[in-house]
């Protein structure tokens, strides 16, 4: 809402990643009550989503067999994260596109990327993070403003990757505040 209504960001320009669905919903409702219709046009996604949109696999597609996720269709979607990193890195070719090419029509007009609950991403999400935000890039007119939030305090993912260790990384990759 600040970055809205205060610094006159346009909402086309804001990304929103969270965990899960509900927090994305969560979020969503938030957001609106705060900015209004200024609200209309932000990107709010799960890491997953948006791996799946920036690769172009569709729910339905990913997802042919049901909603029982078996060891294959698991495997499957823990590959989206990765891959979409080496789509926004260059490492993965798309005919006729070159590396720019390819991060423009990923990123659009970005120029901002808010994360919610940031204690509970992972080294695949950090690494995919760090790929949208443009952190190594050269040009620091590629380069997105980031803010994260988390509490170290508060990580309830470790079963699964996740770190707080990823938390004060960030404050050193990003020379954060």
């Amino acid at each position: 809402a600040y970055l809205l209504r205060i610094e006159r960001i346009k909402a086309h320009r804001l990304l929103v990643l969270c965990y899960n669905r509900s927090a994305v919903i969560t979020l969503r409702r938030r957001i609106r009550r705060l900015a209004g219709k200024d609200c209309q046009g932000i990107t709010i996604s799960t890491f997953h989503s948006l791996a799946m949109n920036f690769l172009g696999i569709s729910a339905p597609d990913a997802f042919s067999h049901g909603t029982d996720l078996g060891p294959d269709a698991q495997r499957q979607f823990e590959e989206f994260i990765p891959k979409a990193t080496a789509l926004l890195e260059g490492t993965t070719e798309i005919p006729g596109m070159d590396k720019d090419q390819i991060l423009q029509s990923l990123i659009g007009e970005w120029s901002h990327i808010l994360i919610d609950e940031y204690q509970d991403i992972d080294q695949q999400q950090y690494a995919f993070v760090s790929a949208i935000s443009g952190r190594v890039r050269k040009n620091p007119d590629t380069k997105l403003a980031i803010l994260a939030v988390g509490d170290d305090d508060q990580n309830i993912y470790e079963f699964r990757g996740a770190s707080t260790r990823f938390i004060h990384q960030f404050e050193k990759d990003y020379e954060a505040e």
